[in-house]
């Protein structure tokens, strides 16, 4: 399938040639090595880009959750507020909850404090103790059970969490378990503003001075719960992985991907779902999928990962990445990777 997995993703890039910043398209079809095409100033050299991987991380902390559990020393029936006993009600929110966006832990994505500090100071981020102020210690926003809400501080605590069991910095705990094993040669925390050294170029209109590239002004530590960098052709052979069971134990791969509807139809034929760590879609028309979501400041991306891609019989994983912040283009360059795939089987 490299022939026409190469063809299907050159034919997506064509279409988008004049898009602002480098568009970077991953596919592996049949368990196959991926298959990746890319356009921008990297292309000249012949590396691929390197990029913030946002919230994909979040399937990296739901892992290392999950095989903490396998090992016996958490339990998802767990109370977060066994560990964090200044979360409002954290008796009554098992870790299940907070890991599938259902413990009513708030966000600070609509706080205007969050975004004009960013705004005005890229290189002095929020401490945990900032975001734990700034958002659950003020309340819970819905009742545990009561809806869903994607909570980026409730990643923050899974981490943390993580890492008092450990004794282990975050930063060790990936490149043990996951980069290492894998062979993941640019799937790394990033924990200073040094780290970011070698990614894409890219700005952001979120930041004072638009002219500087994020990757030489805004500190990783804007992200609550913690972020990589990496390559989507190592993003996807994480989800392929991750699917093949070499990350969590099979129980654990089933319980991460039950995926529950959120409650908010997006299309008659789209019902966006969450897992544990992960998003997706059991209704989407070329079959279930999941993976998840990468957007911040300069880059955003998704990741889809298809047990069945359209009752073919073959297992497909994408990740689109794009190093610009305009719109979501790379969650539409991932879909129509998936309808130009969908057609060559």
């Amino acid at each position: 399938m490299s022939p026409q997995t190469g063809s299907a993703l050159a034919e997506v890039l064509e279409r988008h040639a004049s898009a602002e910043g480098a568009l970077v398209l991953s596919a592996a079809v049949d368990r196959s090595a991926p298959v990746t095409r890319w356009t921008g100033a990297e292309g000249r050299n012949g590396r691929e880009p390197i990029v913030l991987a946002y919230s994909i991380t979040k399937t990296m902390i739901a892992a290392l959750v999950f095989r903490r559990v396998e090992a016996g020393r958490l339990s998802l029936d767990d109370p977060i507020g066994q560990w964090f006993p200044d979360v409002p009600d954290g008796d009554a929110i098992p870790l299940w909850r907070v890991l599938q966006h259902s413990a009513g832990l708030p966000d600070y994505g609509a706080d205007a404090a969050y975004h004009d500090t960013l705004r005005d100071h890229p290189g002095e981020p929020w401490t945990f103790e900032d975001y734990a102020d700034r958002t659950y210690r003020r309340g819970l926003a819905y009742p545990p059970g009561a809806g869903w809400a994607y909570s980026n501080p409730g990643y923050m605590l899974l981490r943390e969490l993580v890492v008092r069991i450990e004794g282990r910095p975050f930063a060790q705990l990936v490149e043990d378990e996951i980069a290492r094993p894998l062979a993941l040669e640019e799937t790394r925390v990033v924990e200073t503003i040094e780290d970011l050294a070698g990614l894409t170029p890219a700005r952001s209109e979120r930041l004072s001075d638009s002219s500087i590239p994020v990757h030489e002004s805004m500190h990783p530590g804007w992200v609550s719960h913690g972020v990589v960098r990496s390559r989507a052709s190592e993003i996807v052979r994480f989800y392929e992985a991750f699917s093949l069971r070499r990350i969590v134990a099979p129980g654990s791969l089933a319980r991460m991907t039950d995926l529950q509807w959120i409650g908010r139809e997006a299309a008659p034929d789209v019902r966006p779902s969450s897992g544990c760590g992960v998003l997706g879609d059991p209704r989407h028309r070329a079959g279930f999928w999941y993976g998840h979501g990468a957007g911040g400041p300069g880059y955003n991306g998704l990741a889809m990962h298809f047990p069945d891609l359209a009752g073919s019989g073959r297992p497909v994983t994408i990740c689109a990445f794009r190093a610009s912040e305009r719109d979501p283009l790379a969650e539409t360059l991932a879909h129509e990777v998936v309808e130009a795939l969908v057609g060559r089987l």
